[in-house]
């Protein structure tokens, strides 16, 4: 087959449309679609392509591919035309091609030398870089130089893993799911898991160069010259031990091990499966039979000679005309079997003496348990009692089968026939209780834990205990790989192609519990899709026929189940299906979520496959159209409201800066009455030859003036300006009437944080002074206390303990109403156009010894947010 001809696969690449490429070293373009293999022999699509070696990074979006090669060359290959991006002249691509990826809307290329990137089908931004390899997973970025690799993950470092001399020797990176990073080298397969720097290699002195992973999550290894490999995703639970090809390999009874080599006699370790040399005399023509801590045994078919020897003294002894094809020690006797015979040794010292002869005759197979052999001699089936020396018949066959193995497992005797038949004995009663038939040769068999292994001519199959018939193992190798399987402990010893490995038994067939299944396709009216992001325009409803195909490999039978999902609204429960192509009926447009999964008949379920699928309706019935319409109302009302609003504002920015006009009319009714008293008692202080006094108190005027100026300017004013506006008020009348006026001011707020409108408290601290004070009365105090309540509201209470207030007519009394009036209106006011309440209240205290004038004022302490152009 043109493409495949040799076993130098360099890489493998699935697009988005499922076609499987496969890259040669012979440069032969070729891909895998539908079972079927094209190349330029069958496909006028690749006669036109060249053949380049070392297809080396492959990108693909939609039927577009963009194709990089060993040696610099890069193409951009649509379903009808090719086109060049770059020669092997061309300066721009000089060097090896590592990786090809799409980072949001452009195609990033990185070479041996520089990384570049295409958009539009142009070449920008050329960066020189020191030799490395590139590629991306999932939204990380990973870069692999001569001294490390860096993860990246939106642009940001999130592992940095250090190593030495993989720059130049990298072919590929691949990281999976499970943080597993694979260096594809020319010296073998390196594995890093990136966080917990956990790592080991496979296929030493191999040239890896490339891997990828299946749906059911099998790691596929191509190499140059030796084909590819297949590894399970359990790659902890798959060691190697040791390259076996040139040893020769004895396998015995006992569940022992051997490997002979340079007249070297080794076997495996008790602990982690690995290869040890075992010190004694041996040549490469004898055949071990059995070794234990004290001594071994093994025999030489030429001489017909078996030989003992000690490793405590390192001396053997030859025992002539002595064979052995199967020895059992058990007790201090030694039960050799031979083809013709059963003979029992006394084993005394480690020394062979008082042999007798317990059987004559054929003997085919044979399996020792607890004193007991168990063996098949031409048509029958016996047991041999070691203790009591007795032969006892248990079964006789009308045809002499040839006896694959015996095994005793669970009171149960077990008799495999190469010819497919199981005869099943109970121990107890030596009698027969059940014979099974399968249509396989069975070669050889093994027994593990729960199970058999049965080599037969169809490849390996395991028979569980309680099948009816055995599952073929697809796991942890490939058939046609396998040199032979051997229990061990709690694994399996693997023969692959000559390299010696161990897997955990319990891996067997693991996969193989989970139903497996793809989307072949998806239809929708007469036209395929073969990706899972499908957009459908000029449609508000279609019909979709989803093709899928359950895998091959799989070994249980199963049925499909599908769940809808509408714009993340579920509209179906799982829905079971039966038969490989569902029909489904979509009747409005937005973005479906359509998710299909396999219930295998053990009731496990796989993982589900979702496609999405999106109805695009013409223009005038899209949402897009709707939404554009509804916002451009919306566009209206809110300049529309706007406009109203604008009005508004300035109408009201009117009225306050007229109210703010008013005020200091108001204002400056008291001025020059206040100003005139305050000049007076200046200058009798002056008369009086207290210059020092009277100039205080002059700065003193000045400063209330000027503060009284400037806050007369503005809407809002912060809290700690009043409050020096009111000790400056209250420091002058102080003068005119002897010191007799005490302020107390308390509060917990930042007086510089909240702002109220300027005279807001001094209005009331001088109706106190002006209405409230006698001035024959030694004591007078004002009291002013702020706090904020839990919903930002501040509370002003200003309390005096004069004699009240009650307005009158004259001069003073009419402004104080006024400008009582005058406040109550703003505060309504501002609280009217900032959406917020408030409050003021004056009362006279009278009773319980307590006498004055108490108001209180409660004002929104957010008004700076609210009130536009209210800036300090």
């Amino acid at each position: 087959m043109q493409g495949l001809s040799d076993n130098d696969i360099f890489n493998l690449y699935e697009d988005y449309i499922g076609r499987l490429w496969i890259s040669t070293y012979n440069g032969e373009p070729c891909y895998i679609w539908h079972d079927t293999v094209y190349n330029s022999d069958n496909s006028t699509y690749l006669k036109t392509w060249p053949k380049l070696q070392y297809i080396n990074a492959m990108y693909g979006y939609d039927t577009n591919l963009y194709i990089g090669y060993l040696h610099g060359q890069l193409i951009h290959v649509t379903p009808h035309a090719i086109k060049w991006m770059a020669t092997e002249t061309d300066t721009t691509c000089k060097g090896k091609l590592t990786a090809i990826f799409r980072y949001k809307d452009t195609i990033c290329v990185y070479s041996a030398c520089s990384k570049y990137q295409i958009i539009g089908d142009r070449i920008v931004h050329q960066n020189a870089l020191p030799p490395c390899y590139a590629t991306t997973y999932n939204g990380y970025k990973i870069t692999a130089f001569d001294n490390g690799v860096q993860v990246y993950r939106n642009n940001k470092l999130v592992v940095e893993y250090p190593t030495r001399n993989y720059g130049y020797n990298i072919n590929d990176l691949y990281l999976d799911t499970r943080n597993n990073l694979f260096w594809s080298t020319n010296e073998g397969l390196t594995i890093t898991n990136l966080y917990n720097r956990r790592q080991h290699k496979l296929f030493p002195n191999l040239r890896i160069t490339s891997v990828k992973q299946d749906i059911s999550g099998n790691y596929w290894v191509t190499t140059i010259g030796n084909g590819i490999f297949c590894i399970n995703e359990a790659l902890d639970d798959i060691k190697k031990i040791e390259n076996i090809e040139s040893y020769k390999v004895i396998k015995t009874k006992q569940e022992q091990l051997f490997f002979i080599k340079n007249n070297t006699l080794s076997a495996l370790q008790d602990s982690f499966p690995a290869i040890h040399k075992l010190h004694l005399p041996f040549l490469d023509k004898y055949t071990p039979l059995y070794v234990d801590k004290d001594f071994a045994l093994y025999r030489e078919e030429s001489s017909n000679s078996m030989y003992l020897y000690q490793f405590a003294t390192s001396r053997y002894t030859t025992y002539d005309n002595v064979t052995a094809r199967t020895v059992y020690v058990y007790n201090d006797k030694l039960i050799t079997v031979t083809i013709q015979a059963i003979n029992i040794f006394r084993l005394d010292r480690l020394k062979l003496s008082a042999y007798k002869t317990a059987y004559t005759g054929k003997v085919s197979s044979d399996y020792f348990l607890n004193g007991h052999l168990y063996f098949t001699g031409g048509k029958y089936l016996y047991v041999y009692n070691v203790d009591s020396n007795t032969l006892t018949k248990i079964d006789s066959f009308k045809h002499i089968f040839e006896v694959a193995n015996i095994f005793c497992d669970r009171g149960k005797l077990m008799v495999f026939t190469k010819g497919g038949s199981v005869f099943t004995y109970c121990l107890a009663t030596n009698r027969r209780c059940d014979v099974m038939h399968f249509p396989l040769t069975i070669n050889e068999v093994a027994k593990i834990d729960n199970a058999y292994i049965l080599n037969t001519s169809e490849g390996y199959y395991l028979y569980p205990f309680k099948k009816l018939f055995p599952l073929k193992i697809y796991y942890p190798f490939r058939q046609s790989d396998i040199l032979f399987l051997y229990p061990r402990a709690n694994g399996i010893i693997s023969n692959i192609g000559g390299t010696l490995y161990y897997c955990n038994q319990q891996l067997l067939n693991k996969k193989n519990d989970t139903p497996t299944f793809s989307v072949n396709k998806v239809s929708i009216a007469g036209q395929n899709y073969y990706n899972d992001n499908i957009t459908v325009y000029n449609s508000t409803s279609c019909n979709a026929a989803i093709d899928m195909n359950t895998l091959y490999f799989s070994n249980v039978s199963s049925f499909y189940q599908y769940r809808i999902s509408h714009e993340s609204e579920i509209l179906t429960n799982w829905t079971a299906y039966k038969g490989n192509i569902i029909d489904i009926l979509l009747n409005k447009p937005g973005l479906y979520e359509i998710e299909i999964r396999s219930v295998g008949s053990n009731d496990i379920i796989s993982k589900p496959k979702v496609i999405h699928l999106t109805l695009s309706p013409p223009f005038y019935r899209s949402n897009i159209f709707y939404t554009s319409t509804i916002f451009s109302f919306f566009l209206a009302a809110l300049y529309g409201f706007q406009v109203v609003s604008r009005r508004r504002k300035q109408k009201f920015m009117s009225e306050l800066n007229y109210m703010q006009m008013e005020h200091r009319a108001i204002n400056s009714l008291l001025n020059p009455h206040f100003i005139f008293n305050a000049i007076n008692n200046i200058q009798s202080l002056i008369n009086a030859n207290s210059p020092v006094l009277a100039n205080n108190y002059l700065v003193t005027l000045s400063r209330m003036i000027r503060q009284n100026i400037d806050n007369l300017q503005f809407n809002l004013i912060q809290v700690g300006k009043e409050l020096n506006l009111v000790r400056n008020y209250v420091e002058l009348q102080n003068l005119r009437f002897n010191n007799k006026i005490g302020i107390a001011i308390r509060h917990d707020i930042n007086a510089d944080a909240v702002y109220i409108p300027p005279l807001l408290i001094h209005t009331f601290v001088e109706n106190a002074i002006v209405h409230g004070f006698p001035n024959e009365m030694d004591g007078f105090i004002i009291t002013i206390e702020l706090t904020l309540s839990v919903d930002n509201y501040l509370i002003i209470v200003v309390t005096d303990n004069g004699k009240g207030y009650y307005p009158g007519n004259h001069l003073n009394e009419e402004k104080s109403s006024l400008g009582i009036r005058f406040t109550q209106h703003r505060l309504d006011r501002l609280s009217e156009f900032c959406g917020v309440k408030f409050d003021l209240a004056i009362i006279n205290l009278t009773g319980n010894k307590r006498q004055g004038t108490e108001v209180t004022i409660v004002i929104y302490a957010g008004l700076l947010n609210l009130l536009p152009n209210a800036i300090i």
